[in-house]
């Protein structure tokens, strides 16, 4: 552990080195327990670069006991409040594979005496296990810089962010810092019930932010809701046009239906805020994708997308459960019962051979189903079948039928304990 002479900088040196005569795997891992206990606390947010360099990733701290992987490992994130505290924190990016990040719970919480601190995180980037070998030493170097509303952007370290990387990291740097007030309270999850997959992800643009997002139902009976959000920064200067079009494709890529939004930030209106419905009453049923994109003014290429697939299946259901309802009116129990249930309650239990198991499928959606596909897990006794021994499925006719399993468990014997049909 190494405080630079001139600078805040932190630098943290692991070092593992193999004294054994075998190889040896290790992971080398560093949980830097931090805290940002001011008064705008209640805005701090851990913010990680995306794919896309001109897109941001952000997690609130206040969303408590909630742990974030991210697979974005650009060399460089930070944590952030509004208020301009924080900590910038790089890495060499050749070996590590996740940044995550977690709140400090141990012992608070829901019934005890100690309450959330949101406060209280733990930022760690994962690099991969490495194996050494006897007399090799593996290292891992960290950077980490606390940073207040004061300091100045070039006064940052980039050692350990490669060259390629650089222009980014300050653009990013310089961009939520600048405009942490607006970056770092941001959040789309205080939006009703909305379907959120993803943590908050949104395009950081130089002039502002843009975000969207949608819930798309399985029944055509309800519309699509969407929310639509931009805010531009303090000194914006003349109207921008920001569009926003879902698009809904079906399986074989065509477009089916299109809806679009356009809107507009002014220096006197710098903030987007809208929610808007689509109705999906006329799409059949069926497996749709559906997109949601926003644009800039000039700009072809979307700088934020939001996507969904969905099974809308709202019209053949009803039809369906209105007709069963329709041909079971006024019929005993025992002559509407399921077929299945009819089978399951009078049928004689098939004695099964050693290394024979009878399955029953059953349809209880409503519809009729030819050459649809089953999964199901069978199970076995310990030494009925072995790990490697060939399996056969057949109708109740004897035909055979085609099947792919998959070994999912096993006792301590190796033989099969759960077999994976399809």
């Amino acid at each position: 552990m190494r405080l630079a002479d001139d600078t805040t900088v932190l630098t943290i040196i692991l070092r593992h080195t193999n004294v054994s005569d075998e190889p040896q795997t290790t992971w080398l891992r560093f949980h830097p327990f931090m805290s940002m206990a001011d008064g705008a606390s209640p805005s701090a947010a851990i913010l990680v670069p995306g794919r896309d360099p001109q897109s941001l990733r952000l997690r609130r701290l206040s969303n408590a006991m909630q742990d974030s992987h991210y697979m974005e490992v650009s060399g460089y994130w930070m944590a952030m409040n509004s208020g301009g505290i924080g900590i910038w924190m790089t890495f060499p990016t050749d070996n590590f594979m996740v940044c995550a990040e977690w709140n400090d719970d141990t012992g608070c919480g829901p019934g005890t005496d100690k309450p959330f601190r949101p406060d209280n995180f733990c930022p760690e980037v994962y690099p991969h296990p490495q194996r050494i070998e006897p007399g090799k030493s593996v290292e891992l170097r960290l950077d980490y810089q606390p940073f207040v509303a004061a300091d100045k952007n070039g006064q940052f370290t980039m050692d350990l962010v490669t060259e390629n990387q650089r222009g980014a990291a300050n653009r990013f740097l310089t961009l939520a810092r600048t405009n942490r007030e607006v970056v770092a309270p941001h959040t789309m999850n205080d939006f009703g019930n909305y379907m959120h997959k993803r943590r908050e992800r949104f395009a950081l643009r130089d002039w502002g932010i843009v975000d969207g997002m949608m819930m798309v139902p399985g029944d055509q009976s309800i519309p699509i809701k969407t929310r639509l959000h931009a805010q531009a920064f303090e000194g914006f200067g003349k109207p921008l046009k920001v569009t926003y079009k879902l698009t809904i494709a079906d399986t074989f890529g065509k477009v089916v239906k299109e809806q679009v939004w356009p809107c507009e930030v002014t220096p006197e209106a710098r903030v987007i805020e809208k929610s808007e419905d689509l109705s999906i009453t006329d799409l059949p049923d069926g497996r749709y994708r559906f997109v949601l994109e926003a644009f800039e003014e000039n700009n072809p290429k979307p700088v934020h997308q939001f996507e969904d697939t969905c099974k809308l299946a709202g019209v053949q259901r009803k039809a369906a459960a209105a007709a069963r309802v329709r041909a079971e009116t006024g019929v005993p129990l025992e002559q509407r019962e399921r077929p299945f249930v009819k089978a399951l309650r009078t049928i004689e239990v098939p004695v099964v051979t050693a290394g024979v198991v009878a399955i029953g499928v059953e349809e209880a959606s409503g519809m009729e189903r030819r050459d649809w596909p089953v999964r199901v897990g069978v199970p076995f006794a310990s030494g009925v079948l072995a790990k490697n021994a060939p399996v056969a499925l057949t109708a109740p006719d004897g035909k055979p039928v085609p099947v792919q399993t998959t070994v999912i468990g096993a006792w301590l014997d190796g033989s099969v304990k759960w077999l994976l049909v399809d």
